[in-house]
């Protein structure tokens, strides 16, 4: 019996010191900001890490994406090496290493995706400002199966009283936050809409809603809008950001393989279309094997006269391939040598299993 008391004391004891040395730590740490969302959040912590250190603070951040990151103060990256799969125990790292580091502000993605994970990140960071990037229909049985029921989800992160700057929300969505903001005592703001934007300054393709959501959050933090403009400017791409890549000298890989939601999706497609009229559209399909309801998602958009020819990484699902004809194709590497000459093959899905592939390509200028 002492041995269980004695254990049980142990226990206790190291739950007090780990939350007040947690404690101690953020409260070093003022300015604490957190980006959740479906889409582009991995952008947007990087965009709003070079705003806040063109404003002078000294930032700590971190990113879960395609390839997760630490961003060092001063903007230099470090990948982040895991043992195990993702565990929301980086978030309490996250506020470790920034005390150690002697920083003033982090700014992390929120790696959360159920509900239960979502309300222990609002308690690990406890974020004065929290991103909302968008809410698309993604992770249906864990977060939920349209807009108003993600944005529930994605509020179980936020504290009461937090300030809550919004990006692509519907009108009906932004209508729900205001009657949930009432009750959470939150502030919320829409995305800078007043400061010109010109793309083509960036290093690749911003999501210029991206950029508003990081310049609002600058602007709120009594940043000087152009000084945070010109310091996003200087922002790199990662391996997930959407851009145009080089098969050969007429064949053009369009990388939206990070964007896996079927609305996002579309909107690279349509800018694809946009950039490069001329060329045929093959469609490169990376789909989730062990995800098969995200693959669903994607039939509609396979579907009708979108594309020349169709080319998957792995067998689609019985019930769509009666609808859809396509190609298995095993090594995407040879994917020059299937399609025809003055194309633009569009990739989208998944970017697992494929991203060294996407490092290895020049990007079109």
């Amino acid at each position: 019996m002492n041995y269980i008391l004695t254990a049980f004391f142990i226990v206790i004891g190291f739950i007090l010191y780990e939350n007040i040395r947690l404690y101690l730590c953020k409260k070093s740490i003022p300015i604490r900001i957190q980006v959740n969302g479906t889409r582009g959040k991995s952008e947007t912590v990087r965009l709003v890490h070079a705003a806040l250190t063109a404003m002078g603070y000294r930032v700590l951040g971190k990113t879960t994406g395609t390839v997760p990151y630490w961003i060092l103060p001063g903007g230099s990256f470090k990948k982040i090496n895991r043992i195990a799969p993702a565990n929301i125990q980086e978030q309490y790292k996250l506020i470790y290493k920034a005390k150690k580091m002697k920083c003033n502000a982090v700014v992390a993605e929120c790696m959360a995706v159920n509900q239960e994970f979502q309300s222990a990140c609002a308690r690990i960071i406890q974020p004065g400002i929290t991103i909302i990037t968008n809410a698309y229909t993604d992770h249906v049985q864990e977060i939920g199966e349209n807009e108003i029921q993600t944005l529930k989800t994605l509020l179980l992160s936020i504290p009461q009283g937090s300030m809550v700057v919004l990006g692509d929300i519907s009108p009906d969505g932004k209508l729900f936050l205001e009657v949930q903001a009432v009750m959470k005592n939150l502030k919320l703001y829409e995305k800078d809409e007043s400061f010109t934007v010109q793309k083509n300054e960036f290093r690749f393709n911003v999501f210029e809603d991206n950029i508003r959501t990081a310049l609002k959050t600058a602007e709120l933090l009594g940043g000087n809008l152009d000084t945070s403009y010109q310091g996003m400017k200087e922002v790199s791409p990662e391996v997930g950001s959407f851009k145009f890549l080089k098969l050969n000298s007429s064949i053009i890989l369009a990388n939206a393989f990070a964007a896996n939601d079927l609305l996002s999706t579309e909107k690279l497609f349509e800018y694809s279309k946009k950039t490069f009229p001329d060329k045929a559209m093959i469609a490169l399909f990376n789909p989730r094997d062990d995800r098969q309801d995200r693959t669903l998602c994607f039939e509609s958009f396979l579907s009708g006269d979108r594309f020349k020819k169709i080319l998957s990484t792995h067998r689609l699902p019985s019930k769509m391939s009666k609808n859809i004809e396509y190609s298995v194709i095993k090594d995407v590497r040879k994917i020059a040598e299937l399609v025809p000459e003055n194309s633009l093959v569009f990739g989208f899905g998944n970017i697992r299993d494929i991203s060294a592939w996407l490092m290895t390509l020049e990007v079109e200028q």
